[in-house]
């Protein structure tokens, strides 16, 4: 095919209100949806999991109607939102820390809601919820990955030093590891 192009709205035009409150809060042309994505990434602890898990739920209840508006735009939001994730311009762990084996639960949770997303799906709102998976890998064994990091470590005599940033990383590795960790480890 041709072209696709995700709209995304723009700041305040001639047709907008003059009302300065309105204009001074970003939630206030928010939708539904986009409410409850920018709340959740507003909240004091959040991690992957929690993005997943969420975005999992989402998908679901747009299939479902909760959201009085547009499948295809709203799975757009969603995917943005996934897509903002990926590329790492939102955070992926902050004042909480997630297991390895909880992560990928998660992770393969949300991968698999794509996928039935997917199925039941068709033209422009497919396309959405494919592009979703671009945006996440398809889950696995985190735990797996942890331990197969710190024996890569251990062969190659690379001590947890405290304080060191070996030390922070393999204390990141308890709590939130990702497929990222793996070729970090081997390239160091």
């Amino acid at each position: 095919g041709g072209n696709f192009l995700i709209p995304i709205p723009g700041p305040a035009g001639a047709e907008a209100s003059d009302d300065k409150a309105s204009s001074q809060d970003p939630h206030s042309r928010l939708d539904d949806l986009g409410k409850v994505i920018a709340d959740s990434e507003s909240t004091g602890a959040w991690t992957l999991m929690h993005r997943f898990n969420k975005a999992a739920d989402l998908i679901k209840q747009v299939q479902e109607g909760y959201f009085e508006s547009d499948v295809a735009d709203a799975m757009s939001k969603i995917f943005v939102w996934l897509r903002y994730s990926s590329t790492r311009k939102l955070t992926w762990q902050r004042n909480y820390n997630t297991q390895p084996r909880i992560l990928s639960d998660s992770q393969k949770r949300l991968t698999t809601e794509i996928a039935a997303a997917h199925e039941h799906t068709k033209g422009e709102v497919q396309e959405y919820v494919r592009l979703m998976l671009t945006c996440v890998g398809r889950g696995g064994d985190g735990q797996k990955v942890r331990d197969e990091i710190l024996n890569i470590m251990h062969r190659n005599h690379i001590s947890e030093v405290k304080g060191t940033w070996m030390e922070e990383w393999h204390q990141k590795l308890h709590n939130n590891t990702t497929p990222d960790d793996v070729p970090i480890c081997e390239a160091f």
